[in-house]
């Protein structure tokens, strides 16, 4: 699995499409939610840790100091 967000989508589509699928079992479309509930947990945390990530960027970039140093646990 790659590591962006173009594929974290295309992911969550798939998901989407095994879940709308006509001929699914009960007992298929069960594990289908449950593992539909868990990518929506991760992918929750991913975003967020995307917009992090970005809004650090974007402070930076405002910084009036050009030398300022953000915390080092934002640093890329």
């Amino acid at each position: 699995m790659s590591n962006n967000l173009l594929d974290l989508n295309s992911k969550l589509f798939e998901q989407m499409d095994k879940l709308s699928k006509e001929n699914i079992s009960e007992e298929e479309l069960e594990k289908e939610i449950s593992r539909s509930e868990t990518m929506i947990k991760l992918a929750t945390v991913i975003i967020s840790n995307g917009e992090l990530a970005l809004k650090a960027a974007k402070f930076k970039d405002d910084m009036l100091d050009a030398t300022a140093k953000l915390p080092k646990m934002l640093e890329g």
